[in-house]
């Protein structure tokens, strides 16, 4: 099996993301612990999304445009709960029932309570539980893209360019 080749200006930009990942966390991690590692897994799955968008063709492009665009706003919107304090607003809303439930049917999680005390393992744990809805929400708006541009008539990988003119 043949190793895939990396040029240097590719690892460069991957050092790249990498620093700006780890900035971000390390800038948000002080504040709300567990909102770190959560940004963290959404960030990378973000910038999957975008890699994507960037090298797909047809309907795998509006599949990530959805992706991205549906990703970011769940992002936003958790963010937007974690760190205003005492957070009863509409944005923030979902994100709360959707703690309270999982605390009342996961006790052992404890997701509203202060994460210092957490385990290693609770921190993974907790992190996942917290990712996965960011995740479900990211692909159902790339497959709603999806089955747009399906109806638009968008074709899957073809670049439709004006016929020359002889």
């Amino acid at each position: 099996m043949k190793m895939p080749r990396l040029s240097i200006a590719k690892l460069m930009g991957l050092v790249v993301v990498v620093a700006v990942d780890l900035v971000a966390w390390r800038a948000l991690f002080p504040y709300i612990e567990h909102l770190g590692f959560v940004l963290a897994l959404s960030g990378i799955a973000l910038q999957v999304g975008l890699l994507g968008l960037i090298q797909g063709r047809g309907r795998n492009r509006m599949f990530w445009a959805g992706f991205l665009a549906s990703g970011t706003l769940a992002l936003m919107t958790y963010v937007w709960e974690e760190s205003v304090p005492n957070n009863r607003t509409m944005i923030g809303s979902p994100w709360l029932t959707y703690m309270v439930a999982v605390d009342r049917y996961l006790p052992a999680l404890s997701l509203r309570s202060s994460p210092r005390g957490w385990s290693a393992t609770q921190v993974a744990t907790n992190t996942v539980v917290l990712f996965l809805p960011q995740l479900l929400i990211a692909l159902a708006g790339g497959l709603l893209f999806r089955g747009t541009a399906r109806q638009r008539g968008i074709a899957p990988n073809l670049v439709r360019l004006p016929s020359p003119k002889t």
